[in-house]
């Protein structure tokens, strides 16, 4: 059976970033099972809605209805609509793709995520979502936010809405003009903002998006803050991806997404974190290798292979346990996959994985006092570790067998005096070689990921 795929957005400016970077694809009919409804579609009565709507469906093709909407639109949605197009007599999904926080939207909305979810997502049958956070906490689908660069084909460069992000910008604004590096930052216009208080930020009512490629063009760094209440990484991270530009951003867990390449990236928590060396040299010969993994097709692919609902690979993780014993306190409890485990002041000594009840196996060591590497696997389910004689580990590592392309495993440890690592992934080695007191290590975060 035949396939036919319908967008429905907000209404989009033909110059804006989400437009022309984003959802141009199906816009231009790129493919011709591409569908979008008028431009007039909000304005009609719901009569007139469901006349479009049944003029594209087909009763002899999977159809699959797209909403894409902005910031707090899925409140907007109108439910008599979503039940009117689930009484149609044709096959018809609901999809709805969010490409922003939920805990951000239930935030403003002042109600729990949770329930926000319930009141607002419940109708669609397949929910999609651009964080890849909350697609683990909230059990829904993941994909990266699609991106286009049109057929017609320095300096740190920021574009965006304010979005409760000025202080920062002025706190990075004061280390560029310090450091000597050159900066462009961009804000559109806020009648909240009073733009006097900030000096040498460009603020705009409009930017066209093919203004916007000829700045980025320009930049050798892109700056990706990410907005109150969010963890993801802005559409920046994709611009730095297509035309090969570093990146440096503030997102909580940039290590995890795909593409992300610890030499062209760099993580800041804080403003005095940054190393300015990165930003002014190796700006030549950045390279991807990107194959057009943001298109639009990729996102389709997913819907029209019937990987819809959360792949079994998926459900495969949340079977795997880890296993974690502490000086003093023994064996903790076990930790499901992307579970925190931390102990202060107290020292990991051992650890196992479980996994027996899955096909994933987990190859994973530790280094540990006067034993050196101890190195098992999770279908036996064995310690990696010496207990009862105080011996602190100071270094772990964790790899697939046999290294399967659907899934990855990222890893981070807690170290006394330092905090937390950074995340290290497939086999790479975690922690600190010195045997001091200071390097031991009192927490442990696991996370497996699956992009099939």
């Amino acid at each position: 059976m035949k396939s036919k795929y319908i967008l429905i957005t907000y209404p989009l400016f033909k110059g804006s970033v989400t437009f022309y970077s984003i959802w141009r694809e199906f816009y231009d009919r790129k493919r011709k099972d591409y569908y979008v409804v008028s431009n007039n579609f909000w304005k009609k009565t719901l009569t007139e809605q469901m006349t479009e709507l049944d003029d594209i469906c087909d009763i002899n093709s999977n159809n699959y209805i797209i909403f894409v909407p902005a910031t707090l639109i899925p409140a907007k949605i109108p439910p008599q609509l979503l039940n009117a197009i689930k009484r149609v007599s044709k096959p018809i999904k609901l999809i709805l793709y969010l490409q922003d926080s939920i805990e951000r939207m239930s935030f403003q909305k002042q109600i729990g995520s949770e329930e926000f979810i319930k009141t607002y997502f419940s109708q669609f049958d397949y929910i999609y979502t651009y964080d890849l956070f909350e697609s683990n906490k909230y059990n829904l689908n993941y994909h990266q936010l699609p991106y286009y660069i049109p057929d017609d084909n320095h300096k740190v460069l920021f574009i965006g809405r304010a979005k409760g992000r000025m202080h920062l910008l002025t706190k990075l604004q004061n280390l560029f003009e310090k450091k000597g590096i050159t900066y462009e930052f961009y804000v559109l216009e806020d009648r909240k903002i009073n733009q006097e208080e900030y000096n040498n930020i460009i603020f705009t009512k409009y930017l066209n998006y093919s203004d916007v490629i000829e700045k980025i063009k320009a930049a050798t760094c892109l700056l990706s803050l990410k907005s109150y209440k969010a963890h993801m990484t802005t559409v920046a991270f994709n611009e730095a991806i297509l035309f090969n530009k570093k990146l440096l951003a503030n997102c909580d867990f940039l290590e995890c997404i795909p593409f992300y390449n610890k030499k062209y990236m760099k993580k800041f928590k804080f403003v005095e974190d940054i190393d300015i060396n990165f930003i002014k040299f190796g700006n030549n010969d950045i390279n991807y290798n990107y194959h057009g993994q943001f298109s639009i097709d990729n996102f389709i692919d997913k819907i029209s292979q019937k990987s819809l609902q959360i792949p079994n690979t998926l459900k495969a993780t949340s079977a795997i346990s880890f296993s974690y014993h502490f000086s003093v306190l023994g064996w903790a409890p076990s930790y499901s996959n992307n579970d925190i485990c931390f102990f202060k002041n107290k020292r990991l000594e051992s650890l196992k994985v479980d996994s027996k009840s899955t096909s994933v196996i987990i190859n994973y060591g530790v280094y540990q006092k006067d034993n050196g590497w101890i190195e098992c696997n999770s279908h036996s389910n064995q310690e990696a570790g010496v207990t009862g004689k105080s011996l602190p580990i100071y270094m772990v590592k964790f790899s697939l067998e046999p290294n399967p392309v659907c899934f990855e495993i990222l890893y981070r440890v807690y170290i006394h005096s330092y905090g937390w690592t950074r995340f290290y992934r497939n086999g790479e080695i975690c922690g600190e070689t010195e045997n001091t007191e200071k390097r031991e290590i009192s927490g442990i975060h696991c996370i497996i990921n699956s992009y099939e």
